[in-house]
């Protein structure tokens, strides 16, 4: 199964000591489910402090290789704008654009912060219990 993952699933990821023990670890190293990112995922991977070390930047660079990018479209950047408005702007820009990948790709979205994305009509939250 393909799954829409987060920022901060990613960063948990990268952050943890322990990367067995992470949720993204648990899901993606299994054979059956496969990490889809988009493209402003990316772009808040690259500005972490971290990313100016040359380790940190092949790490990420390998682990995104076996990652499905959903890229963008005038449609996804229309419903993008929509969500936003209809959110009476609290909803960031960010999750605006991968909520709208979510729905546009029909992927369920791992995210440890469902709080952003709970006013989103019709998205699908992967369970992260």
């Amino acid at each position: 199964m393909v799954i829409l993952t987060d920022t901060n699933i990613l960063i948990d990821y990268l952050r943890s000591a322990n990367k067995q023990k992470t949720l993204f670890h648990t899901l993606f190293y299994k054979d059956e489910n496969l990490p889809a990112v988009t493209l402003s995922i990316i772009t808040e991977i690259w500005q972490g402090k971290s990313m100016n070390e040359k380790k940190q930047v092949d790490f990420v660079e390998k682990l995104f290789e076996n990652f499905t990018i959903c890229s963008s479209n005038v449609e996804i950047a229309k419903k993008a704008g929509e969500l936003i408005w209809k959110s009476n702007y609290r909803i960031s820009f960010q999750d605006a654009e991968i909520a709208s990948c979510a729905l546009y790709y029909h992927l369920p979205l791992l995210t440890l912060n469902t709080k952003d994305f709970r006013e989103v009509v019709g998205i699908k939250l992967f369970p992260t219990t």
